[in-house]
């Protein structure tokens, strides 16, 4: 894979906590509007490269890059490329659709015209045109995790890292995500 189209690549990674290895030599590279998924047994380091990705961890050494910034040298640029869907959905249950994906927007600085143009695209793509102006809280759990993919890419990021078990909301949209992300 060529490096310039690489939006994740790791270069030797390891992470050790004391006298553990979580994580022990990676190479990995991860191309624009690919889906890789992170599977293995508990322990095996899955949560630790996620975290040095999100710029939550420092590696003990090798590199890791996210859309091209080195997450220890530049972790700022490096986070503006990438938005997080934890397992556990941090979003504001009072709100709309609609004013969730505003807010999220504003968060990142857009213009209300692009936030605008956003939301409308971002809700279809998730399958809540109809009701971007019902409250968050009266949505099904996987309703509610499509808002929050939709708020993650709200900034027009190019890629997500999307945490734990949402099953049903990858089984309902991968090929659309993959799609977006071409």
């Amino acid at each position: 894979m060529n490096d310039a189209i690489a939006l994740i690549r790791v270069v030797d990674l390891t992470k050790r906590y004391g006298s553990v290895t979580a994580l022990s030599g990676l190479e990995l590279q991860i191309a624009k509007g690919e889906i890789f998924g992170i599977l293995g047994p508990n322990g095996a380091g899955k949560t630790t490269l996620i975290r040095i990705l999100a710029t939550l961890t420092r590696q003990s050494s090798g590199q890791a890059f996210v859309g091209g910034y080195d997450v220890m040298q530049q972790p700022v640029q490096a986070k503006r490329q990438i938005g997080v869907v934890h397992q556990t959905l941090n979003i504001d249950p009072e709100l709309t659709a609609e004013e969730s994906l505003r807010i999220h927007g504003m968060l990142f600085g857009l213009s209300q015209s692009v936030i605008r143009q956003r939301s409308a695209s971002l809700l279809e793509f998730v399958g809540l045109a109809e009701k971007r102006d019902q409250v968050l809280d009266a949505f099904s759990d996987s309703t509610q995790c499509g808002c929050h993919i939709a708020d993650r890419r709200a900034p027009g990021l190019n890629w997500l890292l999307v945490l734990a078990v949402v099953i049903s909301v990858v089984r309902i949209r991968a090929r659309h995500t993959r799609n977006s992300l071409e």
